[in-house]
């Protein structure tokens, strides 16, 4: 977690909200083929960048927005329960 979601999560304690986050590490996107240089092997520099990573390997962008995805569904879904508890 970055020092400013950490810094969230404690102004939230206690509040009853939940914060998400998605934080990937190296994901395979035109910026970054351009890292790599010109000339640069780009399956080998993709290759070391995926070694630094717990997974061993690249995020690709369609699991970043399945992720997202997900966790707005689940957030969304829950809200309006809440709001329904509210109603009742």
């Amino acid at each position: 977690m970055t020092p400013e979601q950490l810094l969230s999560t404690e102004r939230l304690k206690g509040r009853g909200i939940r914060l998400n986050a998605i934080s990937p590490g190296t994901t395979v996107t035109p910026g970054l083929d351009g890292l790599a240089g010109a000339g640069a092997d780009p399956k080998g520099f993709y290759d070391y960048l995926g070694g630094l990573v717990p997974l061993g390997r690249n995020a690709q962008p369609v699991e970043i927005a399945n992720v997202a995805a997900f966790l707005f569904l689940r957030t969304s879904q829950r809200t309006r329960r809440l709001k329904k508890k509210s109603r009742q």
